[in-house]
C-alpha cells in the first residue's frame, strides 16, 4: 500500500479504501477518478472483443521533423502552446499524423500506448461509417423505415422515421442529453444499459433494446438536427438485424481486421450482451489514429480499399446545413452532420468524430492531417475547451497545408 498522502487510484493489493474505484460507486464518483476509469473500463463492466485479426501491424513511421510544440491564438486571449493546451484540457493522449507519419505522440495520466481508452460518442461515427458502407453496397436502404427492420419500435419515437433520418440525427425525440443534469434522460438510458449501477428494487428497462422502446417523438421529424444517443443505438440495431452479426464482430470483420491495428478493441455490453453503440467502444490511441488515417486516404489502407471512396465522399459532402443550424450549435457555425460524423465544410475538408470528456478524431485531408485525442475533461461538454482545441487544430492544418 502506498505511503503517499494522495496516492494514485487503484494502486496496491488491495488499494487503499478511499482510492478504490468500484462499479457500484460510478454514479457518485467525480473528477479525477474517471481518469483511471476511462483507461480501465473493461475492469468495471462486461465487454465484447473487437478482434484485430491476424494482419501484420501497420507501422506508424516517425516524421523526420517531429513537432516539438505549436503556438496558436487562444480564443480566450493571448497565445497558447500545444503543451499548455494539453495540460489545461485534461488530455490523456494526443497523436498527430501528417501524411501518415507521426509528428507528435504524448500520454498523460493513466493512458499507455497498449491500453484501450473509452471513446464515448466517437463510437457513433464508427456505427455511422458501417451503416454508410452497407448503404453503398445496397444492403441497407437509407430511405427505408426503421420499423421495416425493427417492428419492435412501432410504438416508439422511430415509428415513422427513416433510416436516413436516424443516420443524420434529424429526428425530434423526447430525449434530454444534458450530461450534467442528474435528472436528464442520460441517467435512465445508462442505467438500462448497465453503465450505471441500479438502485435496490429497480424495475425499469433491463437492456438497451427495452429502453429504446420507451423513447417517444416530441414533434415532426426531419426539421432540425437533434443530437440524441438513442439514434446510434437504433442504427446499430438495424445493422445487426440486417447482417445477423453482433456489432463487435461486424466492426472487426468490415474494418478493424483491415487497419493493421496493434490491439484488439472492445465494446462495453449491456446486461444481455448488447454492445453499447452510443458510446461503448474502447480502442488504443494509435489504432484510433489508424482509423482516422483510413478516412484521410479515402478508405484505402496500404492499397486495399477497405471503405469505398464513395462512402468517404458522402461523409465529406456533409448533411443539410440548414437543419443543422436550427439546432443552435454556435461553436459549429456553418457545419453539418452526416452519417454520424461532424462536417466542417472548411478549406481543409475537415471532418470529426466527437465524444464527451474530450474524445476526438480530426481529419483534414487537404492538410494531410489526422489528430487522435483521448481526454478526461472535468465536464462532459466544455465549449471553452472545444474552441481551444479547434484553434490548435486549425493552426496546425494551416501550417501543414503551407
Amino acid at each position: 500500500m502506498s505511503n503517499e498522502p494522495n496516492p494514485p487510484w487503484m494502486r496496491g493489493f488491495p488499494p487503499p479504501r478511499l482510492r478504490t474505484i468500484r462499479f457500484e460507486d460510478l454514479a457518485t464518483l467525480a473528477y479525477p477518478a474517471h481518469r483511471w476509469m476511462y483507461s480501465h473500463w473493461r475492469e468495471l463492466v462486461p465487454t465484447a472483443c473487437v478482434r484485430r485479426g491476424s494482419r501484420a501491424v501497420r507501422p506508424l513511421p516517425r516524421a523526420s521533423n517531429p513537432l516539438a510544440d505549436l503556438e496558436f491564438d487562444d480564443p480566450t486571449g493571448g497565445r497558447s502552446s500545444l503543451e499548455q493546451a494539453m495540460r489545461r484540457t485534461d488530455t490523456d493522449g494526443l497523436l498527430i499524423l501528417h501524411d501518415g507519419r507521426v509528428l507528435f505522440e504524448r500520454y498523460f495520466g493513466e493512458l499507455q500506448p497498449q491500453l484501450a481508452h473509452r471513446c464515448f460518442s466517437v463510437t457513433k461515427s464508427v456505427v455511422g461509417l458501417l451503416a454508410a458502407m452497407l448503404a453503398h453496397e445496397g444492403l441497407l436502404d437509407p430511405a427505408s423505415t426503421v420499423v421495416s427492420h425493427l417492428p419492435e419500435l412501432g410504438d416508439s419515437g422511430w415509428a415513422d422515421a427513416t433510416v436516413r433520418q436516424v443516420m443524420d440525427m434529424t429526428l425530434s425525440l423526447q430525449f434530454d442529453e444534458d450530461y450534467e443534469n442528474p435528472h436528464s434522460d442520460v441517467v435512465p438510458s445508462r442505467t438500462a444499459k448497465g453503465a450505471l449501477p441500479r438502485a435496490p428494487g429497480y424495475t425499469g428497462p433491463a437492456s438497451a433494446y427495452e429502453y429504446l422502446r420507451t423513447v417517444r417523438a416530441s414533434g415532426a421529424h426531419d426539421q432540425a438536427f437533434q443530437y440524441a444517443t438513442p439514434n446510434a443505438e437504433v442504427l446499430a440495431w438495424v445493422l445487426q438485424r440486417l447482417t445477423d452479426r453482433p456489432l463487435p464482430a461486424l466492426l472487426s470483420e468490415r474494418i478493424w481486421q483491415h487497419l493493421g491495428a496493434e490491439e484488439d478493441g472492445y465494446f462495453a455490453v449491456d446486461p444481455v450482451g448488447i454492445a453499447d453503440a452510443g458510446g461503448g467502444l474502447c480502442v488504443t490511441l494509435r489504432d484510433l489514429a489508424r482509423l482516422g488515417e483510413a478516412i484521410r486516404n479515402r478508405g484505402s489502407v496500404d492499397g486495399e480499399q477497405v471503405i469505398a471512396e464513395a462512402v468517404i465522399d458522402d461523409i465529406a459532402r456533409g448533411g443539410d446545413r440548414q437543419k443543422f443550424a436550427r439546432a443552435g450549435w454556435e461553436m459549429f457555425d456553418g457545419w453539418s452532420y452526416r452519417n454520424q460524423w461532424w462536417v466542417s465544410h472548411d478549406e481543409f475538408d475537415s471532418v470529426r468524430a466527437l465524444g464527451v470528456h474530450g474524445q476526438q478524431i480530426y481529419v483534414a485531408p487537404r492538410a494531410g492531417l489526422v489528430v487522435a485525442r483521448f481526454g478526461s475533461q472535468r465536464v462532459a461538454v466544455d465549449e471553452a475547451v472545444e474552441r481551444l482545441l479547434m484553434a490548435a487544430y486549425r493552426t496546425l492544418a494551416k501550417l501543414l497545408a503551407g
